[in-house]
């Protein structure tokens, strides 16, 4: 789809290194440890694929283990989930990233985000250069926002 993206935007006259592709990287889960991340994210996993959707999508992931190493969640601690970034991003060249806290607490969305915030996004924003934002986006701890 990357690449069809990409040869429309030449048909039409534009540069295809310009094209602002977006990645989706399904649920973000992040803690001291990949052991903790794991323990502490699978009930919500476990719960989510226990409903009539989850069932009807019939994910070919069979368990969050095989969907951490195979697939678009990002659980793990920090190290992890920026190498996982990375990856997509030098697999699809993408600037933009959608992540996920559904279904947590609020305690624990606030927890995620925070930790995203702090521990993993200055590392993407030294490791990917980005066409997006005329200057560098001012990151407010304190309510997350981003700007």
């Amino acid at each position: 789809m990357i690449d069809h993206y990409r040869d429309r935007l030449s048909y039409y006259g534009h540069d295809p290194k310009n094209a602002i592709v977006g990645s989706g990287a399904s649920s973000l889960y992040l803690a001291n440890t990949p052991e903790e991340a794991i323990h502490r994210f699978r009930p919500y996993y476990n719960a989510f694929h226990a409903t009539d959707a989850a069932q009807h999508n019939q994910s070919p992931f069979k368990d969050l283990e095989d969907n951490i190493e195979n697939g678009p969640i990002l659980v793990g601690n920090a190290e992890q989930v920026i190498e996982k970034i990375l990856n997509y991003h030098k697999a699809y060249g993408n600037q933009v990233l959608c992540i996920s806290v559904d279904g947590l607490t609020e305690a624990e969305q606030y927890e995620q985000l925070h930790r995203f915030v702090n521990d993993v996004i200055p590392v993407l924003r030294r490791e990917i250069p980005s066409s997006i934002w005329e200057s560098k986006p001012k990151i407010h701890h304190d309510d997350l926002l981003i700007r």
